[in-house]
C-alpha cells in the first residue's frame, strides 16, 4: 500500500465525515 493512498484515504474519510456533521447540524 502506497503511502499517497493511505494520506488520500484518510482525507476522504476526515472531509466524509466532515459533510455528515455539518449535515446532521443543519
Amino acid at each position: 500500500m502506497h503511502k499517497d493512498t493511505m494520506l488520500d484515504n484518510r482525507w476522504r474519510c476526515r472531509q466524509l465525515h466532515l459533510t455528515v456533521s455539518a449535515f446532521q447540524v443543519s
